[in-house]
């Protein structure tokens, strides 16, 4: 598995803008900075596997950019769902938590198989 430099600082600033928009945007006043954080951190991590991750095979590769756009997309609407309807932390923590845990696990065994 490689990265590529300027895609992952591509990905590292629309995570940046995402977040930022969320936090604008967020009626929220008491917990919209952590919000924003943990959106732009989950959506960085997703990103990053989109557009700057390539492996030895072309066929993986693929794979695991499409598995990363979809999960990029879901937590994207996830998080503006969060930041615009819910009050509280502890649910947008442990929700984007498992989700990132599970993309992760779904990319490793794609990366795994080496097809």
């Amino acid at each position: 598995m490689k990265l590529a430099t300027i895609p992952a600082i591509v990905a590292f600033g629309i995570a940046s803008l995402c977040a930022y928009a969320l936090y604008t945007f967020s009626p929220l006043s008491e917990v919209k900075l952590a919000l924003s954080l943990i959106a732009g951190l989950v959506l960085f991590i997703t990103l990053l596997f989109t557009v700057a991750v390539q492996t030895n095979y072309e066929r993986t590769t693929m794979n695991v950019r499409f598995l990363s756009g979809v999960f990029f997309v879901g937590l994207l609407v996830l998080n503006g769902v969060f930041s615009f309807l819910f009050q509280r932390l502890a649910p947008s923590i442990i929700v984007n938590g498992i989700i990132v845990l599970l993309f992760l696990l779904i990319a490793n065994g794609i990366m795994k198989a080496k097809q």
